[in-house]
């Protein structure tokens, strides 16, 4: 038998050096980060979408500074991405299931992605959807699901820490459980931010009520959810600046409003006055149900894209949009 050569020993001992190289690099690639190592985290979603996980980074930021540094996360939405660009690079990749045309658009991509976590989240938007999703062998997770039903910046917050504790190993990740999905309820502002009740007993627990008039200003839950609420809270400094009681409340439906928030369990009007972001599309029996209410209801218009003193100077008022959603509906 011939004796190994000194050039077979030296290309012996490269290829296990380049093997073992190649073992460490996808030991690293999929295993932890060493601790403080940063994530690149990819989210492709939806463009109503990008505000909420915004807000939310912004409320990580506040409440887990250390752990914000830590995640990198860029968000691909139809509004801001070449419908031909590559992904960027990226550890995670979590992709949003509302949109079939946004997530068929990006099905190359999507296919071209190494990261070492891939899930999907949010709801099906069609079966399309759903079979795109699983044959890219994404994962579902139910409790990543549960924070972004909720949708609160403080539950998308809360999404991304455990996001980092479940699926990146980051033990210093401070986890709260998903939080229950109010559909209907009472707003408690909070400076900056804002508690949600579920009934008038809480809020009142909260409030300073006194013998003021008291003003209801109803808004949609998906908003009061996600604490975009700018507009009713201003309209509810202007109201107690002027001696008012705002009553800040939402619900999914109108009626349900109505029935279960604005009246009491005998039946009488809990507020004097419904300043209405919400009383928009029909609803079977809602004339009956404000008859019963018996105060006055006026139905707040959202000007879009311009200013009030926009508005009040156009010679046209309201935009045929506008008039469509708020007022022929």
């Amino acid at each position: 038998m011939q004796r190994p050569t000194l050039r077979m020993r030296y290309l012996a001992g490269l290829i296990a050096a380049m093997l073992l190289a190649c073992a460490l690099a996808l030991a690293w690639f999929l295993g932890p980060k060493p601790a403080g190592q940063r994530y690149d985290v990819l989210v492709i979603a939806t463009d109503p979408s990008v505000e909420k996980i915004v807000r939310g980074l912004d409320r990580l930021h506040e409440d887990q500074p250390d752990l914000a540094r830590r995640l990198n996360v860029t968000i691909r939405a139809p509004s801001n991405t070449r419908r031909d660009a590559a992904l960027g690079a990226h550890d995670v990749l979590l992709v949003e299931r509302m949109d079939p045309t946004w997530i068929a658009e990006q099905t190359e991509q999507i296919a071209s992605s190494q990261a070492q976590v891939q899930l999907a989240f949010g709801p099906v938007g069609s079966p399309a959807v759903q079979a795109l999703i699983e044959h890219g062998g994404f994962a579902t997770d139910a409790t990543l699901d549960a924070y972004w039903e909720n949708s609160s910046p403080g539950e998308i917050a809360a999404m991304f820490s455990y996001l980092a504790a479940r699926h990146l190993g980051m033990k210093a990740a401070q986890v709260t459980p998903p939080g229950p999905v109010l559909r209907q309820g009472y707003v408690v502002p909070e400076g900056q931010r804002v508690r949600l009740v579920a009934d008038w007993e809480s809020w009142v627990a909260l409030a300073q009520l006194g013998d003021r008039p008291r003003v209801a200003i109803l808004e949609f839950a998906t908003r009061a959810r996600s604490e975009t609420l700018d507009l009713p809270k201003a309209l509810a400094d202007a109201l107690e600046a002027r001696g008012l009681v705002p009553v800040i409340l939402f619900s999914e439906r109108s009626n349900e409003a109505v029935r279960d928030l604005l009246m009491d369990e005998a039946g009488q009007a809990r507020v004097d006055v419904v300043i209405s972001f919400q009383h928009k599309f029909f609803e079977d029996g809602s004339a009956e149900l404000l008859a019963d209410l018996d105060v006055p209801v006026i139905n707040a218009i959202r000007v879009f894209g311009r200013t009030a003193e926009e508005w009040g100077q156009s010679p046209q008022g309201l935009t045929s949009g506008e008039v469509a959603f708020q007022l022929a509906i």
